[in-house]
Parts: C-alpha cells; structure tokens; sequence
C-alpha cells in the first residue's frame, strides 16, 4: 500500500533536491488526493473505468470515453496543454536493420467468389539474403543497448533502494565454513544449523538463517514433491556431519520416501538407513530410541541435572546429540508399525529436546502428523505446496504464500521469514552431485580414527560357520567357556550358546530340524572331547557316524540297559566319594523317549539324572521330538521338564509347554534353521548355524 504522506512530501519537496516522482495507479480514489494532483504538473489519463476516475485526474471526464488501446489524454499544468494522444508501444519486433518499414508490399490478389484474397504474383526477390527473424522486443533492444554503453562507458549501477531477489541457488560453502578438518573439535558446541539465506525486506537483510536447536527445537518441513525436501534434509545432514564428529553426532535415516536419503547413507556419522519395508529393523530401531531415552534420563537423574548441556558443563563427559530424520512421513499410515512408531515419536517430540535428541522430518501435509507429535514441533518450514490453503495449517496465517521455485521456503519465525535452501556443494567440471558426496565421505572417514555409531544388528539369509569363526573362536567358547556355539539371536545379532554347565533338552516339531540341531552339539561335543568325557547315548541307532566324535558310543538295548545302570552307579560313587568329581562327563542322550521305553527308567531316576547328577558334575542332553520330550504326557517326560532349566526348541513359542508366556497372536510359523532359546524363563529366538 502507499504511504500518501511520504508521496506528498517528495512531491513538495523532491524537484528541489532532484528527485522526480512518477506515480501511477489504477484506480486514482483514494490515492490521488488534492495536494498530490496540485504538486503535479503533468498528468497522464489513460482508459479508465469511469468517469469520476477521469475527473479525479483530468477534472475532466474526457478519459472514460477513450476506447483504443494506448490512446491517452496528455494534460500539462492547470490545462496549459490539453491533447488527446496515441502512445508508442515498445513490445513490438525489433527490426534491426530497418528494411521492413521500407518494404512496400507488391503482391497483387484477386478476389474469389467467396470474398477472398489470392495472391496472383509473388515476390520472391532476396531470398538468398533472409536472416533467421529475431523474437526480440523494442523494449528489450533499447534496455540491451543502454547496458551496451553503461558497461562500454564505465557508468556505475544505480544503487537500488532494495535488496535483489533471492537466487534460486544458495550453496552452503557461501554461508558458512564447510570444511570439517577445521570445524572438527574435541568439545562439543550446542548444535546450530545453517539452513540457507533468508531475505528480511524490512530490515534490507539478506544472510545465512541459522536455527540453535536448543531453542529452535524439532523440525518439520512440509511441501510438494520435487520442491526440495530431499535437498533440505541432505544440507542438514552435511551441516551436522562438518561441524561433529561421527563420535558427537549420530543420525538415523529413515527413508520413507524415493530413495531420496539414499547417497548419503554412507555418511560416518549414520548409524542405519531405512526403509518402509523394513518392518523388523525399524521395530530395532525404535527399541534402541527407546533404550537410549531411558538411558540419557537416567544419566540426568543421577547427576542431577535438566539437560545434557548442563551434564556436559558438570561432568565434562559427552552424550552424542542423537538426530532423528524422516524423508517422507506421509508413508507412515500405510504401514504395519504405525502405532508403535508414532508412540515412538510422541514420546520423542516431548521429552528429546533435553535430552540431546532431536527429529527433522519432511512430509506432504501436516494431516499425516498425529496432532501430540506436530504439536510439540517448534520450528515448521513451509517449502511450495500445490494446495495453497495447506500452508495455514504449516506455520499458521500466512498471506503471502510461497514462490514456485524449488529450495524457496518460509520458517514459522515472528517475521515469518522467507529463505532459500541451501546446497551441501558447489557444482564442479567432470564431477556430479553424488560423486562430490562419496568424495567428502571418503575424506571423512579417513580423518576420524574412534568408533563409529552402532548399525542395527540384521539376521543374514544364512548363518554360516565358516562367517561366525571370523567374528568368535568358537573352539575356545568350547573348550574354555563350557558352551556350545548354535546360532545367532534375532534382536542382538550374537552368538546364542548352550551351556554345559547344566542338563539341558532339544527338542523339535520336525525330524529333519531335529536331526541338525543334533548334529551340531555333536559336531562341538567332538571339540569338547579333547579335554572332558564325552558319551552318546544312540538309542535311534542312527548316529554311529559320530562315534569318532565321543568319548564312548552305545547304541544297542544290551548298552543301553547297561549305560542306564551305569549312570546311578557313577552317581553314587560320586556321592560317597569313591570317585572325583573333577571330571567331567556330558551325555548326549539321543531320542530321549526310546531310551526309557527300551531300559525302563523310573521317574525318580529322571529326577537322579536331571537333579542330582549335576552336582557331581554329570551333564545330561537329552533329545528328541517335541511330542516325545516336552509335549509327552508320561511321568518321566513331566518330570524331566519339570527339573531341567535350559531347552532348544524348534515350536513356536506361543504353543510350547516349556515355559508359560502371554499370549502371541499372529506369531508366524518358524522357517528353516529357526528355534528358541529358552533359559531361566527367559527365551530368545535364534537362526541355527550351518
């Protein structure tokens, strides 16, 4: 809107100092009052919409009856000089060598039935001299010839009484120092962002909009596709990784969108990337968030303090500033996880901040938000959204909207500030935008010597011996640990064992399952060999293949009823003393439930195998089908699994009798090589080695 007042004054006063004012409007009423129309000399009345407008110019209602475009009334003083006139029009076709306003058209045309023209002759003269037309306006001429001379000439610019618009480029080397070897340092500073350059128009204000997360809180960027939410998170990351060490900063990537996180997922200071399918390692994911939640309050309790930044100043320690950063939340409510996440997140969004942890997210609208979420979000960045109302809901009323440019945003500050994105780099010849990525990360990497976050730990298709004998010496977990190496748990990812310092039952749906967990306790039972005693007790007679594997093999019902015997007398012997207790004896009973039927072992002798037989350092691994061993009814089966403590189980967990747990609805069936560990009523699942 114009300030009249101001206007007045350069009118009154401006011709003396040599400033002219050329005032145009559309509708005069309101805007031309008397003192601007006195102060006035020349007064120019185009069309107009009536004839009150005219008067309010002319004091004559002759420019409401004007009818052709660019015809004007030109009025000098108090009607001095009064002339109706046609002005010049400027956006015609710049003819640069003037041949066309010479050119006589000769053609003669002779008129049809039907009232048109046809051309008789034709010039077809100069044919060999036509030059490619220029689209080239006479205005555009005249402003490229005056840049011509102003330049040739040496003239400096005018200054402009504003700033220039914002460019639709803005690199972050430009706002801020980008090179991490010199912004790298052992303490930890509170983190603030440089998001891009921001234009404040009342202030005559162009530079870097910088966000202290301390104050700024989390973040959330809403905006169409292709408008640069992608660039916005990618320039944050960058900004995050030059100013922390990946032992200062850690970032999780979930990547709900196009693969748009994809290139910087390498980055040193990411501990994991992903994606909407990954349902298991995104419940991992939010299990850590959790865990270190818990833990970060924990320290806060102790030492008795609000803040990590207080803990910091206190203690002297560092706690990594942990960054939560969603591409694309929209996608949340398509998925299975949703509830569990969202919980995740509210709980993030109110107590992080504190706590040194932090979200940034992008989205498409704010409806996909849960409100306790957007709620606690502070700072909300508005990119170009197609529904034009959207951006109420965003950061609140906001007339001005936001330009169609890609990278242009405005933050929800008190001057709702309007900003362009900035880029992590600047273009270079022969390299492209990811190949300038990998470049710094390599750089990175090299430079930092500590530890890196921590993955989220995954199960491979396969567990493979041959890749757990990189990572564990799984011959000393035998031999020095008294354990037997079976696989890897499904949450942390590590060695799951079977301790031989206790009896223990494997058991399995399947045959062909229980046949490979027998073959590997036997195959490590061969290493145990080497130092303890070693019996297999094959009431199957089917693993004569082992024998070399064991101390002692015994397979017939004649061996079997003798090994029974066996048993209670090394117990006894043990009991009174007439042998040491030193050496130990670990029996492999394989199809446990044959072996009774065929030697008659009594209940309290299962009791005497099970119970007491430890004590004197006789280990018990009794096996066999899970409807022959746990699932069994006959009294020597309850009380086996009434005594023995540890169990490998090839039966979902939900529907075993080994130990109660609440109900699972839904558990899936377990593939292949899957199992359980189950363990003073606690149990973990597992992939079988192979």
């Amino acid at each position: 809107m114009v300030n009249v007042d101001k206007v007045v004054t350069h009118l009154e006063i401006g011709r003396s100092l040599g400033i002219h004012l050329i005032l145009a409007t559309q509708k005069p009423s309101g805007v031309v009052d008397d003192q601007i129309w006195s102060n006035s000399k020349f007064k120019l009345a185009l069309k107009v919409q009536d004839k009150q407008d005219s008067n309010e110019i002319l004091k004559t209602p002759d420019a409401a009856d004007i009818t052709l475009p660019g015809r004007a009334y030109l009025q000098v003083g108090n009607n001095e000089i009064y002339e109706l006139f046609q002005s010049a029009y400027s956006g015609g076709t710049y003819d640069q060598t003037g041949a066309h306003a010479e050119t006589e058209d000769q053609t003669i045309y002779l008129i049809n039935d039907y009232g048109q023209l046809q051309a008789i002759n034709k010039d077809l003269s100069g044919l060999e001299e036509v030059e490619t037309a220029s689209n080239e306006t006479e205005l555009e001429a005249v402003i490229r010839h005056l840049q011509d001379v102003t330049t040739s000439m040496n003239v400096p610019r005018v200054k402009r009484p504003w700033l220039p618009p914002l460019p639709s480029h803005v690199y972050q080397s430009d706002l801020v120092e980008t090179a991490f070897q010199q912004l790298w340092d052992d303490q930890l500073k509170p983190v603030t962002l440089t998001l891009g350059l921001k234009d404040v128009p009342e202030a005559q204000y162009q530079g870097p909009l910088e966000l202290k997360l301390n104050q700024a809180g989390h973040v959330a960027v809403i905006g169409s596709p292709g408008y640069g939410r992608s660039t916005f998170l990618h320039n944050v990351i960058f900004d995050i990784a030059r100013h922390y060490r990946p032992d200062q900063a850690h970032m999780y990537l979930f990547d709900f969108g196009t693969n748009g996180l994809m290139p910087v997922v390498d980055v040193p200071h990411v501990a994991d990337y992903f994606t909407a399918d990954q349902e298991d390692k995104i419940k991992k994911a939010l299990k850590r968030i959790h865990e270190a939640v818990s833990e970060r309050k924990k320290i806060l309790s102790q030492n008795r303090v609000v803040n990590l930044e207080q803990y910091y100043q206190f203690t002297g320690n560092t706690v990594p500033n942990l960054f939560i950063i969603i591409d694309n939340y929209d996608t949340i409510k398509e998925t299975p996880y949703q509830e569990a996440f969202e919980a995740m997140m509210t709980k993030l969004t109110r107590e992080g901040l504190a706590l040194g942890m932090y979200l940034i997210l992008t989205g498409s609208n704010t409806s996909s938000i849960r409100t306790p979420i957007y709620t606690n979000i502070k700072t909300k960045i508005a990119l170009y959204l197609f529904e034009h109302s959207e951006i109420t809901n965003v950061i609140g009323s906001y007339k001005k909207g936001v330009k169609d440019i890609k990278g242009r945003a405005v933050i929800n500050d008190d001057d709702y500030t309007q900003f362009q994105i900035a880029l992590p780099f600047k273009p270079e010849e022969g390299l492209t935008y990811n190949d300038q990525i990998q470049n710094e990360i390599a750089v990175m990497k090299e430079n930092f010597v500590g530890d890196m976050p921590a993955h989220i730990p995954m199960m491979p298709e396969k567990v493979l011996r041959t890749e757990l004998e990189k990572e564990y010496n799984l011959e000393d977990i035998v031999t020095k640990s008294h354990q037997i190496p079976l696989g890897l748990d499904f949450e942390t990812v590590k060695l799951v064992r079977l301790d031989l310092n206790a009896p223990s039952i494997v058991a399995a749906i399947k045959p062909i399952e229980q046949e490979h967990l027998n073959d590997i306790i036997i195959n490590h039972l061969g290493i145990y060999k080497q130092q303890e005693t070693v019996i297999l007790v094959d009431a199957d007679e089917n693993m004569e293949r082992f024998s070399n594997k064991v101390t002692s093999y015994y397979a017939s019902a004649t061996e079997l009823s003798m090994i029974r015997k066996g048993f209670i007398q090394e117990i006894e012997a043990r009991k009174t003393g007439k042998r040491s207790c030193e050496e130990r004896k670990v029996v492999f009973i394989n199809n446990i439930k044959r072996f009774v039927q065929v030697t008659g072992v009594t209940e309290d002798e299962v009791r005497r195998l099970f119970n007491e037989a430890p004590t004197y350092n006789i280990m018990i691994i009794a096996s066999g089908l899970y409807s022959d061993t746990i699932g069994a009814y006959d009294k020597q089966s309850k009380m086996m699994t009434r005594i023995v403590n540890q169990a490998v189980i090839s039966h979902k967990i939900s529907e075993q009798e080994f130990l109660p747990v609440k109900n699972q609805y839904g558990e899936p069936e377990l593939k292949t090589r899957e199992c359980y560990m189950v363990k003073n009523q606690e149990y973990q699942k597992l992939m079988l080695m192979e």
